[in-house]
């Protein structure tokens, strides 16, 4: 255990992330960032952005990863058993699931927040890459933008029209590809499939994420789970680390207009190969140990 959390002080992600990875090795940064988009987990933001976790959020947060991992609830029936114990509370790690225990007693009054005026996030430019795995930093400062300009002398003040819906629904996934809500709960609640709007019933889904169901079920119809896939996500995110390696020069060059062709271009080339080796080296090592 940490300085900080002998002390009682408040942790980082990462010290959050050593302090679990011992009874929960499968636990990432990336994971902890997506329990608290769901929200799952509300940790503390300094006016920087940076997360302070205090010792009930890390007991809220193994509670939720020991039911995931021991009695695989998905995380709407996670969120629904803590909402009885407020935002930072959890109940025992053993107390059946949280289903019908006595919550504990009333916690104090909630840890005061540093008050800072609301201000936009940076967007920050991207590259459409397939790298949604990569090992991202411990944590990162969410840095300021500018303030709008105000509106010109005259302007009406009009919404704006609303955004058209995004993919699919929960309801239209499972009945494209046959699949009930159970199996689309787990998926979600390892991380190998997130909604880009919404959460639970009003959920909507990309095509990655239609893509990625169908082609869990043929593993799901020889009794193959979420939590046994969860290995390919690893894959995924080691072969990303590679990729990024080898196509960081084109990144580097974002003023030369030929870069970003150039880079995607490199970047499907390399990934057909991977392919190709990777079935190579499955169909080795699976004739080899059915020889045996």
């Amino acid at each position: 255990m940490t300085a900080a959390a002998r002390s009682g002080n408040h942790l980082s992600i990462g010290e959050v992330l050593s302090s679990l990875q011992d009874e929960f090795p499968d636990v990432t940064v990336s994971k902890i960032r997506f329990l608290e988009s769901q929200g799952l987990i509300d940790p503390e933001r300094t006016p920087s952005g940076y997360r302070r976790f205090y010792a009930p959020d890390v007991d809220r947060l193994r509670w939720i990863l020991f039911q995931q991992r021991e009695h695989f609830l998905p995380l709407r029936v996670i969120k629904e058993r803590l909402d009885q114990y407020g935002p930072t509370g959890a109940p025992p790690v053993g107390s059946e699931n949280g289903d019908g225990a006595a919550p504990r007693a009333p916690s104090p009054p909630p840890r005061p927040r540093p008050v800072a005026p609301a201000r936009p996030r940076l967007v920050k430019p991207e590259l459409k890459l397939p790298l949604d795995g990569l090992a991202e930093p411990d944590d990162e400062p969410i840095i300021p933008a500018a303030p709008p300009l105000p509106p010109p002398p005259g302007a009406k003040d009009e919404p704006p029209p609303p955004s058209a819906p995004t993919g699919r629904t929960r309801a239209e996934l499972c009945g494209e590809l046959r699949v009930s809500n159970e199996v689309l709960d787990q998926l979600e609640s390892y991380g190998m499939v997130t909604p880009v709007q919404g959460e639970g019933e009003t959920a909507r889904y990309d095509d990655e994420a239609f893509e990625t169901v169908r082609a869990a079920l043929p593993f799901y119809a020889r009794s193959v789970e979420a939590r046994h896939l969860r290995m390919y996500q690893h894959f995924g995110e080691r072969e990303a680390e590679l990729l990024v390696q080898v196509l960081w020069q084109y990144k580097r060059q974002r003023h030369n207009p030929n870069a970003r062709a150039r880079l995607e271009s490199e970047l499907q080339e390399l990934a057909r190969a991977g392919s190709r080796l990777r079935t190579i080296m499955l169909r080795r090592a699976v004739r080899d140990a059915l020889q045996e």
